[in-house]
C-alpha cells in the first residue's frame, strides 16, 4: 500500500512539475537569457549555460542588495536555488517526456552554476550546511505530499530563472 501510494504521488507530483514547466503554451519561442528556460531545443553549450547563470546572478544580487536589511537573505536564496537545482534534476531523471528531460537538465545545471555564483562570500561549511539542507527537503517532498507546497516551489524557481522576475522571487523569501 505504501508503495504504491508513493509510485502514485511520485506520478502526480511529476506531472504536475511537467505541466508547470513546459505550461500551456509549449510552442513558444523563449527568448534568452530574460526568459531562459528551455522549452524548444533545449541543448546549451557549457559557455551559454555559465553566460545564463552569471546574467541570472547579476539580477539576483541586485535584488539582494535592495533588500540590505534583511538578514540571512543571501542564504536564503542560495538555498531556494540549490532545492530549484535539485528538484530540476529530479525531473530530468524521472520524465518520460525527453523535451522535459532536456529542459529540466539544462535548468539544474544552470541552477548549480547560480548556487555556486552567488555563493561568493559565504564560507564553504555554510554553504554545505546549506546545499545539503536544500537537498533533503527536496528528497523528501513525495513524502508530504503538499501539491501547494510543490506549486509554491514550482512557480519560485520558474521566477528566479526569468530576470523580469527575480526581484520578486527574492522578495518572496522575505517573508
Amino acid at each position: 500500500m505504501t508503495s504504491t501510494r508513493s509510485v502514485r504521488t511520485g506520478l502526480i507530483f511529476t506531472l504536475m512539475l511537467s505541466v508547470f514547466l513546459l505550461g500551456p503554451n509549449a510552442n513558444a519561442q523563449v527568448t534568452r537569457p530574460k526568459d531562459w528556460l528551455p522549452q524548444r531545443n533545449p541543448r546549451l553549450l557549457p559557455e551559454e549555460k555559465r553566460s545564463i547563470a552569471a546574467a541570472l546572478a547579476t539580477e539576483i544580487n541586485l535584488a539582494i542588495n535592495k533588500r540590505q536589511g534583511v538578514i540571512g537573505l543571501r542564504e536564503k536564496v542560495i538555498g531556494r536555488i540549490a532545492k530549484c537545482a535539485f528538484l530540476y534534476g529530479v525531473i530530468s531523471k524521472q520524465a518520460a517526456d525527453l523535451e522535459l528531460k532536456s529542459s529540466s537538465s539544462t535548468a539544474a545545471d544552470v541552477s548549480l552554476e547560480v548556487t555556486l555564483i552567488m555563493s561568493k562570500g559565504v564560507s564553504f561549511d555554510r554553504f554545505k550546511q546549506i546545499v545539503d539542507s536544500a537537498h533533503d527537503s527536496i528528497l523528501k517532498m513525495p513524502l508530504r505530499s503538499d501539491a501547494k507546497e510543490t506549486f509554491l516551489l514550482m512557480r519560485n524557481c520558474k521566477s528566479f530563472n526569468s530576470q523580469l522576475e527575480i526581484d520578486d522571487a527574492v522578495a518572496e523569501l522575505t517573508f
